[in-house]
C-alpha cells in the first residue's frame, strides 16, 4: 500500500520537472515562436510610417537658413539688376564749352527735351533761378514718399543738369491742402519733407553731384502755385521743385563763366 503513494509522489514530481523544462524551453525559444504572426506584418507597417513621416516631415520644414540665403540672393540679384538700370546714367547732349547763365538754360531745356514734351518735367527760370518742377503724378504714387521705378532714368538726366551749376541745389517739397494722417505720414509737412528727401537721394545716387550741395526744404500747402479750388489746380501744387542757386561766378577775360570745383557757375542766381 505504501509504494502506490511513493509512486504518486514520484509522478507530481516528474510533472513538475516536465513543466519546468517546458517554461525553460518556452523562454529560451526565438521571438518568432512566441510573437503571433501578424506582429511582424504589424511592425514592418509602423516602420514604414514612420520612415514615410520624417520623410513628410524633412519635407515639409525646408532648411530655413538655406532658404533664407537663398531669398535674399535672389532678391539681391534682382534688385542689382534694376538698381544697374537705373544708375546708368541717361545720355544728354554735352554742355558748352563756354557756358554763361543763358547758355546754360538752352542747354537744360535741351538736355530735358523729351521730359518737357512728356509734361514729367517743368523748367522755369524765376529771379535769376533755374527751377525744375517734378509733379506728383509722374513721380510718386498718392500720399506716398516712394519715387516711381520709370521716373528715375528722368532724375538721372536732372542730376547731370544740376551738376553743372555751382552752387547750392535747393530741393523743395509741395503738397495741396487735403490733409493727411497716416501712420507714417502725420501730415503734409512729413510727406513734403520725405518727398524732398527722396528725390535728393536719387538725385545723389544717379548724377555726379557732391551730396553737401543739396538742401532739403518742406512747405506743405503754404507755397501753392495756384488755389486749391479744383482737382487739377491741387494736383498740380503736388509738387518737388529744384532749385539751382548758384555762387558768384568768376568771369574770364572773354565775359564767359570758368568752371568751378562742382561745375559752372550760373550768374545772377540768388537764395531766397
Amino acid at each position: 500500500m505504501s509504494a502506490r503513494p511513493n509512486m504518486s509522489a514520484a509522478g507530481a514530481r516528474y510533472a513538475s520537472y516536465n513543466e519546468l523544462r517546458r517554461m525553460l524551453v518556452h523562454r529560451r525559444a526565438p521571438m518568432t515562436q512566441r510573437l503571433p504572426p501578424w506582429s511582424l506584418t504589424f511592425a514592418d507597417l509602423m516602420m514604414l510610417l514612420l520612415t514615410f513621416f520624417v520623410m513628410l516631415s524633412s519635407l515639409s520644414e525646408i532648411d530655413k537658413e538655406k532658404y533664407r540665403v537663398l531669398s535674399v540672393s535672389l532678391a539681391t540679384q534682382l534688385q542689382g539688376r534694376a538698381s544697374t538700370q537705373a544708375l546708368q546714367p541717361a545720355p544728354i547732349p554735352l554742355p558748352p564749352a563756354k557756358m554763361t547763365e543763358q547758355t546754360y538754360m538752352r542747354w537744360a531745356q535741351e538736355a530735358l527735351r523729351s521730359e518737357l514734351e512728356e509734361h514729367k518735367v517743368e523748367i522755369e527760370r524765376r529771379e535769376g533761378q533755374l527751377v525744375l518742377r517734378i509733379g506728383e503724378q509722374v513721380a510718386f504714387a498718392s500720399a506716398s514718399a516712394d519715387i516711381n521705378q520709370n521716373f528715375l532714368p528722368t532724375l538721372s538726366k536732372i542730376a547731370q543738369v544740376v551738376a553743372k551749376a555751382g552752387g547750392r541745389i535747393i530741393v523743395a517739397g509741395h503738397t495741396d491742402d487735403v490733409p493727411i494722417n497716416s501712420l507714417r505720414f502725420p501730415s503734409n509737412w512729413e510727406l513734403s519733407g520725405a518727398r524732398a528727401a527722396a528725390v535728393v537721394r536719387a538725385l545723389s545716387l544717379h548724377g555726379p553731384v557732391n551730396v553737401q550741395r543739396f538742401v532739403v526744404e518742406a512747405y506743405a500747402d503754404t507755397m501753392p502755385l495756384t488755389a486749391n479750388d479744383t482737382v487739377a489746380h491741387r494736383a498740380h501744387n503736388r509738387r518737388v521743385e529744384i532749385r539751382v542757386v548758384a555762387v558768384p561766378p568768376t568771369e574770364s577775360a572773354e565775359g564767359a563763366l570758368t568752371p568751378s570745383a562742382d561745375g559752372v557757375s550760373v550768374n545772377d542766381y540768388a537764395t531766397n
